[in-house]
């Protein structure tokens, strides 16, 4: 799995993390990690502008990727003359900017394996709903080009995702 994307781990005070990615455009983003018993999430931030997330569920010897979304209409706020503005009365809206296509998917994907990997999980499962199909019918194959099995049910509107990291001890 080759990804133009660089992920760099650094120590955070507490149980969370403080991880790093650069997209293919080399521009860094923050990833705080916060992990319990049930699972870990991260948000990718820009800045303090919220521009995906991931969310994981322990299960057993797997790990189930509830949630991995890079978001295409991510809202930064605003802020010097522009924010004058806004509370002086006028219609000043954040800078609106599209985080999808710069390999953020890719390397938040390969974080979720890698880090699957580490904690002993011998796969990462997920499921592709008719909402995420809906808005990118390329999902299946963009999971396949990334090491996944992507199984379609009959209707095709809906998927079964599995990655098997290691064999299952016998």
């Amino acid at each position: 799995m080759k990804s133009d994307a660089e992920l760099t781990c650094e120590p955070a005070a507490g149980t969370e993390e403080l991880l790093t990615v650069s997209d293919n455009r080399g521009h860094n983003y923050q990833l705080p990690l916060f992990e319990d018993a049930m699972g870990w999430s991260t948000k990718v931030l820009d800045g303090d502008t919220r521009v995906g997330q991931i969310h994981c569920l322990k299960q057993g010897d797997a790990l189930f990727l509830a949630d991995l979304h890079v978001l295409d209409s991510a809202t930064h706020p605003i802020q010097g003359l522009a924010q004058m503005k806004a509370w002086l009365g006028f219609d000043t809206h954040g800078r609106i900017e599209n985080y999808r296509n710069r390999g953020l998917g890719s390397a938040l994907l390969s974080f979720v394996i890698s880090r699957a990997g580490e904690q002993g999980f011998q796969r990462v499962t997920g499921r592709l709903a008719p909402i995420d199909l809906k808005e990118n019918p390329m999902l299946p194959d963009w999971y396949r080009h990334r090491g996944f099995q992507a199984t379609m049910a009959a209707h095709q509107l809906a998927g079964e995702l599995e990655m098997v990291l290691k064999p299952a001890k016998r």
